[in-house]
């Protein structure tokens, strides 16, 4: 029953995907009409590992290409991926950076509303409150 759920996944994800639709645990699972998300996870998960490792592959990429100029888009896509992942790389540690610098922002925040109702109580009982 699961390797049926599974081959079904896959065909409804790749369905999906000619369709423009993104496959979602939820998007296929309405299409399927049935499953769990811990059964249609996993499944949709292989699929697109696959999917993936297709796609960088050196065959389907020039497929389409006569021979002669196969290397070439080969070389222009995997220096297009090494430029995505080297931007993916950059904006990530600044990102880090960001959330970092944020963390301590609130933290010295944290600490100097601490101190001021520490300051509040002392005042309020100095006057009676």
């Amino acid at each position: 029953m699961k390797e049926k759920t599974t081959e079904s996944v896959r065909k409804i994800a790749l369905a999906m995907i000619l369709a423009g639709k993104e496959p979602t645990i939820r998007n296929v699972r309405a299409q399927l009409g049935h499953g769990s998300a811990s059964t249609i996870g996993p499944a949709l998960r292989e699929w697109k590992l696959e999917l993936f490792a297709k796609m960088r592959s050196r065959e389907m990429m020039t497929a389409r290409f006569p021979d002669i100029i196969s290397p070439f888009v080969w070389d222009l896509w995997e220096k297009a991926v090494e430029e995505a992942q080297s931007r993916f790389n950059s904006e990530r540690e600044e990102l880090i950076r960001v959330r970092e610098a944020a963390i301590a922002q609130r933290n010295m925040l944290a600490d100097r509303c601490a101190s001021l109702e520490k300051r509040l109580a002392i005042c309020e009982k100095s006057i009676g409150l």
